[in-house]
């Protein structure tokens, strides 16, 4: 009769300590999982902006560029630059 008494609290406590330590109820990992994604859809949409303002960037480094050299090129008047109006 004592080894039934001894095993049912063994059993008794096994039981709450797994309800103790288990898994997270089904709605908290919903709710991590909804967590999740918003993170990773937020770190897409940020590399997404950034890799916009790189082409960008490089359109008008190399639009300026393009600039430059025209302006600097000599004319045929032998002068760096554009010739003078007139």
């Amino acid at each position: 009769m004592r080894w039934i008494l001894f095993f049912g609290a063994a059993m008794l406590v096994g039981a709450l300590g797994g309800s103790l330590f288990g898994p997270a109820p089904a709605g908290a990992v919903a709710r991590e999982i909804i967590e999740l994604q918003t993170g990773v859809t937020q770190l897409i949409q940020g590399q997404q902006n950034m890799q916009t303002e790189i082409t960008q960037n490089a359109a008008v480094q190399k639009t300026t560029q393009d600039f430059s050299a025209a302006w600097c090129a000599p004319g045929h008047d032998g002068h760096a630059g554009p010739r003078p109006f007139g």
